[in-house]
């Protein structure tokens, strides 16, 4: 909160007592600090890695159904960068 609330640079008790490092560090840390908040809690960890995880198995899907239609493409003679798609 002393980041929000400066008191008068007349005050002398304030002058002597403050610590003017820390007030520097206070400053360059953003609000909110998500590193402090997220970064070693294993239930978020666990989370962006799952979302990583099934990120990574749709890629691979995508893949793998783009190599089933350019086969079926190449199969039945159609331009390779035509797909069909048949709605069964």
């Amino acid at each position: 909160m002393s980041i929000y609330v400066n008191p008068p640079t007349s005050d002398v008790v304030y002058a002597l007592s403050r610590d003017v490092v820390k007030e520097e560090k206070a400053k360059r840390i953003p609000w909110p600090d998500s590193e402090l908040l997220f970064g070693q809690d294993p239930d978020y960890q666990n989370d962006v890695g799952q979302i990583f995880h099934q990120i990574k198995d749709e890629v691979d899907n995508v893949l793998n159904y783009s190599k089933v239609i350019v086969f079926y493409n190449i199969v039945n003679g159609l331009n390779p960068g035509v797909s069909v798609v048949r709605m069964v």
